[in-house]
């Protein structure tokens, strides 16, 4: 019998479509050849996890989005409530997406030592 059913076909279907649609406009790639090369990475992507359960975050769990990279850029230490206005948030809430923004950049110039973020290893003093 085969796994995946309905939901796992409309989920590598989208992502070919969504795709393709994003490297006609983005890229200016033809039609038909980014359809063909988002099926080829709709197949590695199979070959690769293919039989593991796994989760999809949404997007602002793994990505930055643009409005809160221009928030942060904007932010000059004086004007939360003017970005807040603009933005149609809070002024906590900018103040949340300034944190956010800045460790994502810091974690991406930083790196990570092996084993610091592993609950089960233990740091000796």
């Amino acid at each position: 019998m085969r796994r995946g059913g309905k939901r796992t076909a409309e989920l590598v279907l989208r992502l070919v479509e969504l795709g393709a649609r994003e490297l006609v406009e983005q890229l200016q790639v033809p039609e038909p050849q980014s359809r063909e090369l988002m099926r080829e990475i709709a197949h590695n992507l199979a070959r690769h996890y293919g039989g593991q359960f796994m989760y999809v975050p949404k997007d602002q769990e793994f990505a930055l989005t643009k409005r809160d990279l221009m928030i942060f850029e904007r932010f000059n230490g004086s004007n939360v409530q003017e970005l807040a206005l603009e933005h149609g948030l809070t002024a906590r809430q900018v103040y949340a997406i300034l944190g956010h923004v800045r460790d994502q950049q810091l974690r991406k110039l930083q790196g990570e030592l092996p084993g610091f973020d592993d609950p089960e290893v233990e740091v000796t003093k």
